[in-house]
């Protein structure tokens, strides 16, 4: 039975307090003597159907009409009804009544778009505050058309401080497909205050979120050490330099950072992931990642790694790619010491005829001090000095090829070192050759001081 009453006097409210301006003036003066009907007859109607005391539920309706009169909606509508009569059964009057003020009360703080109504309803002292909320969070705010609403409501929860109500609401707003899913602004607010109260949700947010700040909202997720976070906002906005400067210098995965590179295959990320292999001591490593990323800014560092680790096989391939983007006199002769330490000395040939920018007197002399004697040989030969080219000779053993050089170099000096030399290892024929033009030298040089 009271089923049947509660439906039928539902479909009647249906019929009745719907709002339409189009009715002829007739039709709409019956409409607003039922509607008046309606509000003054049926709630205490339902007040004797479920056996309340009358002067608490006339206190109480006083109460719901004084809160509603600024309301855009009527007192009564449809589905307030269905919600009177979903909490009717089973429910006293205090608890039916309480959600009837709040369904109305939530909305009328919604519309009303006051700070300082928001403020008192806000309060931590209002012992309905957690209702509001959730009624807000729930229905008024994603049912909302109005910006303007939106704003104040979000506004009021960040002034109260209530980081995790303002994720509730947001959530709704931006994730429940509403009017406002693709705002910008919310959806940077909804991860912005996630990482600060709620850093578990900020990973689900940047997967289902894509209209927001990504570099900035990435620097946030830094700042707050909530690095794979941040990664994954990097990756997805194609910031990728970003994305492996955290891996490297946050993650600290120089693996991930390697693998991260061979997806995306950008000069400017390999060159990162080689810096950072770099100075990890990952030479052959840094190498390669500096051949893909064509990057010849640090040759020097390269350079004076390769050295320290005794690495020149691929400094050989680093120095070569160098060349194509820089001419550097640091450059050729390193690349051409590289060559020597790697025992290419027919490359070394074929680059000196090239065109270079070699300092080869000095790099001669430092093969000489190496003991790379071969490799001097060719850099001496080359460049015609005699000199060097005859104590190398003498290096190598090939006492005839260093007289010949000397007698090239025509100096004393020159002449006691290969004679010397050439004593030492029992070649005296060579040797007295040597001795000959030591005497003519001294001769000479007498002859010309005694003029």
């Amino acid at each position: 039975m009271y089923m049947f009453i509660m439906l039928s006097v539902k479909s009647l409210l249906i019929a009745i307090t719907t709002q339409n301006t189009s009715l002829p003036p007739t039709l709409t003066m019956i409409h607003g003597l039922w509607a008046s009907i309606v509000r003054n007859v049926i709630p205490p109607w339902l007040l004797w159907l479920t056996g309340e005391d009358n002067a608490m539920m006339n206190s109480s309706m006083s109460q719901i009409r004084t809160l509603c009169s600024s309301c855009k909606q009527g007192w009564l509508s449809s589905t307030l009804f269905l919600f009177w009569c979903v909490f009717l059964m089973g429910t006293s009057h205090s608890q039916w009544l309480m959600l009837i003020y709040l369904y109305y009360g939530f909305r009328y703080v919604v519309e009303r778009m006051d700070g300082d109504l928001w403020e008192k309803v806000l309060n931590p002292e209002n012992e309905y505050r957690r209702q509001l909320i959730d009624q807000v969070v729930s229905t008024a705010l994603p049912e909302s058309k109005s910006p303007e609403q939106v704003s104040a409501a979000v506004k009021a929860f960040m002034t109260a401080d209530l980081p995790h109500e303002l994720i509730e609401l947001l959530e709704k707003i931006v994730l429940q497909n509403s009017a406002f899913s693709g705002n910008f602004n919310l959806q940077n607010l909804l991860i912005l205050t996630a990482i600060k109260a709620d850093p578990s949700r900020v990973m689900d947010y940047i997967n289902r979120l894509d209209n927001f700040d990504g570099p900035a909202v990435g620097e946030v997720a830094v700042e707050a050490q909530l690095y794979e976070e941040a990664f994954a906002i990097f990756k997805k906005f194609n910031l990728n330099v970003q994305a492996v400067d955290v891996l490297l210098d946050n993650i600290q995965s120089i693996d991930r950072a390697v693998e991260f590179a061979f997806r995306v295959e950008e000069d400017a990320v390999w060159s990162q992931v080689a810096k950072a292999q770099l100075r990890e001591g990952l030479l052959s490593d840094a190498i390669e990642s500096f051949i893909r990323a064509d990057d010849a800014t640090q040759f020097l560092e390269v350079i004076r790694a390769a050295e320290d680790a005794n690495v020149y096989h691929d400094l050989v391939k680093y120095l070569l790619m160098v060349r194509k983007k820089a001419k550097e006199p640091k450059v050729d002769s390193e690349l051409i010491f590289a060559y020597a330490k790697t025992d290419k000395l027919t490359d070394i040939e074929e680059f000196i005829l090239m065109p270079n920018v070699a300092n080869l007197q000095n790099v001669g002399d430092r093969l000489y001090n190496e003991t790379l004697y071969e490799a001097a040989r060719i850099i001496f030969q080359f460049i015609a000095n005699w000199a060097k080219l005859a104590i190398t000779l003498v290096k190598l053993k090939q006492f005839q090829s260093a007289v010949d050089a000397a007698r090239k170099a025509n100096s004393a000096k020159t002449w006691k070192e290969v004679c010397f030399a050439c004593v030492d290892a029992e070649e005296f024929r060579l040797a007295q050759i040597c001795g000959l033009n030591i005497i003519i030298q001294v001769f000479f040089f007498s002859a010309f001081c005694c003029e």
